[in-house]
């Protein structure tokens, strides 16, 4: 398995990135990253929604995605 983390700062530009952040690597599953990055941001990842966003991230579970997308906004989260 390979992984890596780019990160770009928005605010001050500055670049960070560990691993092989140039390979390239399979999405399947990064919508659900958005959607975990989103209720993080919102102050929403408590109770029962930090429950089912850990399920979602680390089984990959597409129905939690499905119950977590409308409440970080919608399929425009992706965007």
């Amino acid at each position: 398995m390979k992984a890596a983390v780019a990160v770009l700062d928005l605010k001050t530009g500055k670049f960070y990135g560990a691993g092989n952040y140039n390979s390239v690597y399979g999405s399947a599953s990064v919508a659900k990253l958005f959607v975990a990055t989103k209720l993080l941001l919102t102050g929403q990842m408590h109770g029962s929604i930090a429950r089912t966003a850990y399920k979602m991230i680390t089984r990959s579970d597409d129905d939690a995605m499905n119950a977590l997308l409308p409440l970080a906004g919608g399929p425009s989260v992706i965007n």
